[in-house]
C-alpha cells in the first residue's frame, strides 16, 4: 500500500514538473517573438527617421540655394544696371536706345490707360452714388407726403367741423356782419379810395395773381408752398418762364385750363423781356401784398376787381364762377361773401399753420439724415484710416499664412513622392 502511494505521488511531481517546464518554454517563445518584433520596428522607425532627417537636410539646401540664387540675381541686376547707367551717352548702341523708347513709351501708354481707367471708375462711382442719393431722397419725400398728406386731411377735417359749429354762434354772426359793412363800403364807388387801391382793382397783374390764389386755395395749396417751389427752382432775382412756372402748379397737384392768361397777366406787373414771358420771384410777392390788401383776402373764393372792358367793378367767385356786376349786386351777395370769406380764412389759416409744422418736421427730418450721413461718412473714414495703419499687419498675416500653406504642400508632395518610391521599391524583385 505504501509504495502505491509513493508512485501516485511521484506520478503527480513529474506532471507538475513538465507541466511548469512547458509555461517556461512559453514565456521564452514569447520573449523571443517580442524582441524580434521590437527589432524589426526599430528598424523601420530609424529607416523612416533617416529618411526625414536627409528630405529636411535636402530642403533646408535646397532653400540655401535659392536664397543664394535669389541674392545672385539681384546683384547681377544691379551691378548691370550700374554698369549701363556709369556708361557713357556715344557707348549705347542704337538697338539700346530704341528699346527704351520702346519702354517708355509702354510706361507711358500704360499710366495713361490706368489714369483713364481711374478716372471712368470714378465716374461710374459717381453716377451710382448720385442716383443711388437721389432715389433714396424720393423715397424719403414720398413716405413724408403720403404721412403728412393723412394729417392734412385730418387738419381740414376738423376745421371744417369747427366752421359748422362756429356758424351757429354770435361771435360769427357779429363778425359777418362787419365784414358785410366793410365789403359794401369797398364796393360803394361814394368810398373814399387812394390810388394804390385803383391801381390794384385795374392791374391785370394782380388781378390774375388774385384768381391764382383762389384757384390755389380751392385746391387746399397755401402760397407759401408755391414760393417754395419756385425758390427751388430759381432765385427771388432771376426770372421764372412759363414751363418751370407750370411745371410748379403741377408738382403741387394745380392743373389749370386758364394757365396762359393767368401766366400773361402776372408777366405784365414788371417785364422783364418784352420778347419772352417770364415773372420774378419779388414781383410775385409784391403782388401777393397787394392782392391780399385791395382786391381780397389770401385764401379767399371772392375777390373785387375793376372789369376793364365794361368798366364797373365785379364781385367774382372763383370757384364756383359766379360774377356779380356792380349794378347787380345785392345784399344777400354781400352777405354769402362775408360768410364764405370767414370761414374761408379760418380755413386758410389752418392750412398756414399745418403747412408750418410739415416744414419744421421736413426740415427736422432733412438734418437728421445730414447728422446720419455725416456720422456714416466719419466712420467709414475712421476705418479707412485705421485699415491705413494696420495694413502691414495685415498683409504680414497673409504672408505667414501663405508660407504655411506652402509648407503644408511642399511636405504633402514629399510624403506621396516617398510612398510612391518605396510602392516602386517593394514591387522590384
Amino acid at each position: 500500500l505504501v509504495i502505491g502511494h509513493l508512485r501516485i505521488l511521484l506520478a503527480k511531481v513529474l506532471r507538475r514538473q513538465v507541466f511548469e517546464d512547458w509555461i517556461d518554454c512559453t514565456i521564452i517563445e514569447r520573449n523571443y517573438t517580442m524582441a524580434m518584433m521590437w527589432r524589426v520596428q526599430k528598424l523601420k522607425r530609424g529607416i523612416v527617421r533617416t529618411l526625414l532627417d536627409h528630405a529636411k537636410c535636402e530642403i533646408a539646401e535646397r532653400r540655401k540655394v535659392r536664397r543664394a540664387s535669389l541674392v545672385k540675381r539681384r546683384v547681377l541686376g544691379s551691378c548691370r544696371q550700374v554698369t549701363e547707367e556709369n556708361k557713357a551717352p556715344e557707348e549705347l548702341t542704337e538697338r539700346n536706345k530704341e528699346q527704351r523708347r520702346q519702354r517708355e513709351a509702354a510706361r507711358l501708354i500704360k499710366e495713361e490707360m490706368n489714369r483713364k481707367i481711374e478716372e471712368d471708375m470714378l465716374r461710374q462711382q459717381r453716377e451710382e452714388r448720385r442716383h443711388r442719393v437721389m432715389s433714396e431722397r424720393r423715397e424719403r419725400d414720398e413716405e413724408f407726403n403720403v404721412a403728412w398728406a393723412l394729417k392734412k386731411s385730418e387738419v381740414e377735417h376738423k376745421c371744417r367741423q369747427d366752421n359748422a359749429a362756429w356758424r351757429s354762434t354770435a361771435e360769427f354772426r357779429d363778425r359777418r356782419q362787419k365784414e358785410l359793412v366793410l365789403l359794401s363800403r369797398q364796393f360803394s364807388p361814394r368810398q373814399a379810395s387812394t390810388k394804390e387801391r385803383e391801381d390794384a382793382l385795374a392791374s391785370p397783374s394782380i388781378i390774375a395773381y388774385a384768381l391764382l390764389d383762389s384757384k390755389l386755395a380751392q385746391k387746399g395749396i397755401t402760397p407759401d408752398e408755391l414760393f417754395d417751389r419756385l425758390s427751388c427752382r430759381t432765385s427771388s432775382s432771376q426770372a421764372i418762364g412759363a414751363t418751370s412756372f407750370q411745371a410748379a402748379l403741377l408738382s403741387l397737384g394745380l392743373r389749370t385750363k386758364s394757365f396762359d392768361s393767368i401766366f400773361d397777366g402776372l408777366a405784365e406787373y414788371n417785364p422783364v423781356s418784352p420778347i419772352e414771358r417770364s415773372v420774378r420771384v419779388e414781383d410775385l410777392h409784391e403782388m401777393r401784398l397787394l392782392a391780399n390788401s385791395h382786391i381780397g383776402k389770401e385764401g379767399c373764393r371772392w375777390k373785387m376787381y375793376v372789369d376793364m372792358i365794361h368798366r364797373q367793378q365785379l364781385l367774382h367767385d372763383v370757384w364756383d364762377g359766379t360774377i356779380v356786376n356792380q349794378k347787380e349786386v345785392k345784399r344777400k351777395h354781400f352777405r354769402k361773401a362775408a360768410e364764405d370769406q370767414l370761414l374761408d380764412c379760418r380755413m386758410h389759416e389752418a392750412r398756414q399753420r399745418f403747412y408750418e409744422e410739415k416744414r419744421a418736421a421736413h426740415l427736422r427730418m432733412l438734418r437728421k439724415y445730414a447728422a446720419i450721413s455725416i456720422q456714416s461718412m466719419f466712420w467709414q473714414w475712421s476705418a479707412r484710416r485705421d485699415m491705413e495703419k494696420n495694413r502691414w499687419k495685415i498683409e504680414r498675416r497673409k504672408l505667414v499664412e501663405t508660407r504655411k500653406l506652402q509648407l503644408r504642400a511642399a511636405v504633402l508632395i514629399q510624403q506621396r513622392f516617398k510612398k510612391l518610391r518605396a510602392r516602386l521599391n517593394t514591387k522590384r524583385p
